[in-house]
């Protein structure tokens, strides 16, 4: 694969307590082999030894679960060794050795301290050898307990989260735009930029141009999913090469001229074949030629191709080349000679010149012209993907200047970058790492060492569909072997499996001189650290084989054999669960899959058998049959009327109704009309008590439970799912109920729902987290995951039931001679052979990490698959290993049993084998029931917790608006004070334009604070990252967007707006000085002294409502009890405006009620009923509480209530600049909530209020 040679100096067994701390390292890690520990115990090694703050070593992973579980370990760790310090500590004081920590005090102390004291103070062997070495034991302790407090502050990122904070922290440096946004999913944007080039290109072709890219594509989501095998991973090379030359020509039209010539070909063809046609039929059916008849049915194919003007180049199947003049005479009877004519001769020599398939070629141009498109469209919107996190970090450090500078200032911030699951690297991700932390930074005139840790298994790199390229990952290797202070280390001891697991996989792979297929990543013997297991699994590999060839020895399908083998399946997983000897749950059996469809295929077979299971899938439930039960239901209950939608429902098998009670409906108009009543029940349930109670109506008015319990409980009815539906249809419930809260109407909302069913169907169509399936319950039930997601996890017991045959290379990609990467979109027989090999490679890696997820026995289902249609088991990766790589045909029938039981008879009793003919294996599943109880609830049960999940948890994120609706939905009765109308003052004429006069509603407020937000309060103009050239201009723009005035009026609106926000910055709001008796204006605010849309997020710990409502009566009489579920989690909010003046910080917020036409309705006291009317104040009570919270965290000591907290200010914007009487403006609310009231809130929050 790679150029550069190996070293030769074998790789070291890690020792992590003398692992060089410094220098260009590599771990190779075997599955199981403690990866997660050695990287944790590392860390605390920089800690201790080099005295490394937590925030200065640099780890980046894989996931971001990962990034969790590695800040998790890490701090455990942390912790166990403060623990084993103060122990050690501790010791020496009792011995009345001096505690001041100093090396000659330690060095006194060791020497009075045995090995086994030292042992029962701190068991582990490493943490002995580490803490054996430090010289102050104080100031270590001291150092780990910041660590500790610390962790938060630990770097640890995903590879797309560490480019995008280089990026954030150095955008000057890099010259990145400050307002870019990050989108996880751009699939929607590319079809749409694949639409516009299908629109105002493709179909402006000329027509018979057209009708080929018609015939091959149809339309521009067909055509974006071809452009797919560009996504993934970016090739050096793709073949066939083509080029587009800079002529002004588009990529596509420059296509279409080369298809002219294709064209030309094609009819010139034609011509020739529609003069010679009938004398070379003719000639033929009275020669000697063998197959007569095939051959003139081939011609006449090939007369109907010619006479067809919309044909186009002719497929292998038109048989052309059996006319050419140099294959007759194989095709002429034994001592015959063949027909002769110029037709023979002519075709021929037309053939040599035949044009290569123009499909790659249009694809590749299709490609460069949409991605042109899209680059440009996203630098336009300033919009990034994670990928362009990592490129621009890329290009940055390729550029000798830049990549000297960002290095210098990393450095500074990280001593040592550890990079975990780094086979999973590509060409764009270890340059990165290598020019700031490794061999390449030395090469910037830099007098900085390499500080590198890559930690990684090839052996498990099975992501190459995501970008991983195992060319990168050996090059690094290379770097790494040929550094100065370069190092190689092997992890040899595996602490996840068996002895006998263990043992099986090393006569497994360790019998083959290439495993791997790629020398430079040998199997390395590991050895197993738990012994041998106590548990009576017997064999840990077992091999069962069923038939593959029917009575007559000819080969059964693909199909034949996966059900035999899921059978098979099925009564292994009973006869393991129902064995109580093995003391085994359901959730310690795990089967590994390939593809969602064997997925399916495992769950129903095992729920034939009572086995009860789960796939975790990232399907959306609205591909469920559920989602269409649940959209007919809809239907009928919005349009109640309408006979057809409610025979939809009827007939739908989720809704339970009997063929006899459909029969009755069709034939009995009065039993019609009784469910049109009852959908007339649903109908006005959903109307007033919301759709997520409607559907749980429906599922009691159609006793969909008691049919489901019946079911589950008959002997004859086993395979219904009964668990999964109600998940699908909870959750369905659920996501409507959410969506209900936006949408207006029960039309607006069933309209959102068949578009979401729609979306699924379409290529790009985004998968959102809340829409994936969920699983259908916590119970023990047997998992079903695949090979991919399976990685990093383990179970006792595995089952891999298909290892038979694999998938053909979908997609040609292959490592040329020198390394690179290449992509042949038409193959030819060299490059199918190298696709083929990178194939088998990769399925070889999936297989190693399928067998070591197994803690103590894996069974594997194969059978000898020599089908025509899907590549035979000796192609497999199991196969090559069992057949020592001989890849080919030549292997006799019965090929695998032999092997098996080879392999069987050298692995000492730690594997088994057993061959199974197809009535074996269906009389063994007829005897297979699950004999114990997987659940002890029932539907009913499992349904009041699907359906209740919000009353099953008291940990949640909290907002102001989240507690009062639902304190709302608590208090449905509960009314707003009514004001009167008659004291609303003299109203402005209809027709003026004039702020009382501006629409009301959330709409109208959400534009409001759009204003506020978009300017720069000193000098009133737009703020640079919006894209307008003025004030009045983004006003209308605005205006708009949320259609709030007539378009004829916009202008005249967007006018006076804009001198009404002038008007509104110059206002003196409140007095800030009561010495000097100084006021403030929003137009006297430095931009460096107010932050908009202020975020804050504080913790809450078993909060209190009775105590809540208590504080707050003490301070507000008047205050009615808010009614809200107990919880602790966080609070959220967004504060519209922090603004700082004369050291003291203050909260605004605006707010656009209509309160009345004059000044009176704007009075402080007008504005203290309107605030306690939609309690606001439990709103300004909160943003003190963060506001409070932030400064005292920030300030410490220093902080004083008193002199910091200036206030809040509440701006009821429609009553700015009235004259009112008093010293406060009109519409201006100001209030200070008194300390005590502020500090009873954060003990409240933090403690519940206990005294």
């Amino acid at each position: 694969m790679n150029e550069t040679p190996m070293n030769s100096l074998a790789p070291e067994t890690l020792d992590l307590n003398t692992f060089p701390l410094e220098g260009l390292t590599l771990i190779e890690a075997s599955a199981g082999t403690g990866k997660t520990y050695a990287l944790s115990n590392l860390v605390l090694r920089y800690i201790l030894e080099k005295n490394y703050q937590i925030e200065q070593i640099l780890i980046v992973t894989f996931t971001d679960a990962a990034t969790q579980e590695l800040r998790v370990r890490v701090r455990a760790n942390i912790v166990q060794y403060i623990k084993y310090l103060e122990r050690l500590i501790e010791f020496y004081d009792e011995l009345e050795v001096d505690s001041d920590g100093s090396s000659e005090a330690v060095s006194e102390s060791r020497s009075d301290i045995d090995a086994a004291q030292l042992e029962s103070l701190i068991p582990d062997a490493l943490a002995r050898n580490i803490i054996g070495r430090l010289d102050n034991l104080n100031q270590s302790l001291l150092a780990l307990k910041i660590a500790e407090q610390s962790i938060d502050l630990a770097e640890i990122h995903t590879i797309h989260g560490f480019c995008q904070k280089v990026g954030r922290d150095n955008s000057v440096l890099l010259n990145v735009p400050s307002n870019q946004e990050l989108k996880e999913d751009l699939k929607p944007m590319r079809l749409e930029v694949c639409q516009d080039v299908w629109r105002s290109e493709i179909l402006k072709l000329k027509p018979s141009v057209l009708r080929y890219v018609l015939n091959n594509w149809g339309n521009p989501a067909t055509l974006l999913s071809a452009l797919s095998v560009f996504s993934s991973r970016i090739p050096e090379r793709i073949y066939p090469a083509v080029s587009f030359d800079d002529d002004g020509l588009s990529p596509i039209r420059q296509w279409q001229d080369d298809y002219a010539q294709i064209e030309q070909w094609v009819e010139d063809l034609k011509t020739l074949v529609l003069v010679h046609i009938d004398d070379a039929t003719k000639l033929v059916g009275e020669s000697d030629l063998t197959r007569l008849n095939n051959k003139l049915t081939w011609l006449n194919k090939i007369r109907s191709w010619a006479e067809d003007s919309a044909s186009g180049l002719p497929d292998s199947s038109l048989k052309f080349d059996k006319f050419f003049e140099s294959h007759l005479p194989s095709e002429t009877k034994k001592g015959k000679q063949p027909p002769e004519h110029a037709f023979f001769v002519f075709l021929e020599k037309h053939f040599v010149n035949e044009p290569a398939d123009p499909k790659p070629i249009f694809v590749q141009a299709v490609f460069k012209q949409i991605n042109e498109i899209f680059e440009a469209r996203k630098r336009s919107e300033q919009i990034l993907d994670f990928d362009d996190l990592i490129l621009q970090l890329k290009q940055a450090t390729d550029d000798e200047h830049l990549a000297k500078k960002l290095t210098l200032s990393l450095r500074k911030q990280y001593q040592v970058a550890l990079i975990d699951e780094f086979q999973d690297t590509d060409a764009n991700q270890y340059p990165i790492f290598s020019r700031l932390f490794g061999t390449e930074c030395t090469n910037n005139d830099l007098d900085i060492a390499p500080s590198l840790v890559l930690i990684g298994d090839p052996k498990q790199a099975i992501y190459g569909f995501r970008g991983g390229d195992m060319a990168t990952y050996l090059r690094a290797k290379h770097d790494v072997e040929n550094a100065e202070l370069g190092s190689v280390f092997t992890m040899d001891k595996n602490w996840r499996s068996s002895t006998e697991m263990v043992s099986s996989l090393n006569a497994l792979f360790g019998a083959h001189s290439n495993p791997f297929l790629e020398k430079e990543i040998p199997y390395i013997h590991v050895d197993a650290a738990k012994g041998s297991s106590e548990t009576p699994f017997g064999s840990a590999l077992r091999y069962s084989e069923v038939e593959a060839f029917d009575e007559e020895g000819k080969a059964l399908s693909k199909a034949d054999i996966s059900d035999s083998l899921s059978l098979l399946l099925a009564s292994q997983v009973c006869e393991v669960l129902n064995d109580k000897t093995l003391g085994l749950n359901s959730s310690d059996l795990a089967i590994l899959v390939r593809t969602k469809n064997e997925a399916r295929q495992v769950k129903q077979v095992l729920a034939q058998v009572g086995v009860k299971s789960c796939f975790d899938d990232d399907a959306s439930v609205f591909e469920s049959a559920e989602a269409m039960s649940l959209a007919f239901l809809l239907e009928a209950a919005q349009n109640p009327t309408k006979k057809r939608a409610i025979r939809s429902v009827l007939q739908d098998p989720f809704w339970q109704v009997t063929d006899a009670e459909l029969s009755r409906i069709t034939e009995d108009e009065f039993a019609l009309q009784t469910w049109v009543d009852r959908f007339q029940n649903l109908q006005h349930h959903w109307q007033r008590f919301g759709v997520l109670s409607m559907v749980r109506l429906a599922i009691d008015e159609f006793s969909i439970l008691k049919h489901w319990h019946n079911a589950a409980t008959s002997q004859d009815t086993v395979t219904l799912d009964w668990e999964r539906s109600l998940t699908n249809i909870s959750q369905l419930a659920e996501l409507l109920q959410e969506k209900a809260r936006t949408l207006r109407s029960e039309s607006a909302l069933l309209r959102w729902y068949w578009q979401c069913i729609g979306q699924t169907a379409q290529p790009s169509a985004e998968k959102l987290a809340t829409h994936q399936l969920r699983l259908e319950s916590d119970e023990a039930l047997v998992r079903i995951v695949t090979i991919h997601k399976s990685k990093g996890l383990e179970y006792p017991i595995v089952f891999l039931p298909f290892l038979f045959t694999t998938r053909d290379a979908q997609q040609a990609w292959f490592y040329d001679e020198a390394g690179r990467l290449c992509l042949a979109l038409e193959p030819n027989e060299q490059q199918q052979t190298a696709a083929d090999r990178e194939r088998l490679a990769e399925e070889m890696r999936l297989l190693y990490v399928a067998l070591t997820r197994a803690q103590y026995h894996c069974y594997i289902g194969t059978a000898e698959f020599s089908g025509s249609r899907s590549p035979k088991m000796y192609s497999t990766a199991l196969g090559y290993l069992l057949s020592q790589g001989q890849l080919s045909d030549d292997l006799e029938k019965g090929w695998l049993q032999d092997a098996i039981s080879r392999f069987t008879k050298h692995t000492d009793f730690s594997t088994s084998y057993q061959y199974l003919t197809f009535e074996e294996v269906h009389a063994l599943n007829r005897s297979s029931r699950l004999l114990i109880d997987q659940s002890s609830q029932s539907a009913s049960e499992l349904s009041d917790e699907l359906f209740a999940p919000q009353l099953k948890q008291s940990w949640k994120v909290q907002s102001f608006t989240g507690l009062l609706n639902e304190h709302r939905a608590l208090n449905p009765h509960s009314e707003h004070t009514h004001r009167s109308m008659d004291d609303l003052g003299e109203a402005p004429p209809a027709n003026a334009i004039d702020i009382m006069n501006f629409p009301k509603g959330s709409q109208a407020g959400t534009f409001l604070h759009r204003l506020f937000e978009d300017i720069e309060f000193a000098t009133g103009e737009l703020n640079t990252n919006v894209p307008a050239t003025n004030l009045e201009e983004h006003i209308c723009n605005l205006l708009q967007q949320y259609a709030l005035v007539p378009e004829r009026h916009e202008q005249a609106w967007a006018a006076y707006l804009e001198q009404w926000v002038q008007q509104v910055l110059a206002l003196p709001l409140i007095e800030i000085g009561s010495a000097s008796g100084a006021s403030i204006a929003l137009a006297q605010l430095d931009e460096n002294d107010y932050r908009v849309e202020a975020k804050f997020y504080f913790s809450v710990d078993d909060f209190s409502l009775s105590n809540f409502n208590s504080l707050l009566r003490q301070y507000n009489p008047n205050a009615d009890a808010l009614s809200f579920e107990a919880f602790e989690g966080h609070i959220k909010g967004a504060i519209d405006l922090l603004f700082r003046a004369q050291d003291a910080y203050f909260v605004l917020d605006y707010k656009s009620n209509h309160l009345g036409f004059s000044a009176d309705n704007y009075t402080h006291d007008k504005l203290e009923a309107a605030i306690n009317e939609h309690r606001y104040d439990v709103q300004y009570l909160l943003y003190s509480l963060a506001i409070h919270r932030l400064l005292k965290a920030r300030m410490g000591n220093a902080y004083s209530y008193q002199a910091h907290f200036g206030g809040v200010v509440y701006l009821f914007l429609r009553g700015l600049g009235l004259d009112a009487d008093g010293d406060n403006p009109a519409g201006v609310y100001f209030i200070k909530p008194e300390q005590s009231l502020i500090e009873g809130l954060d003990q409240l929050f933090t403690d519940g209020g206990a005294q």
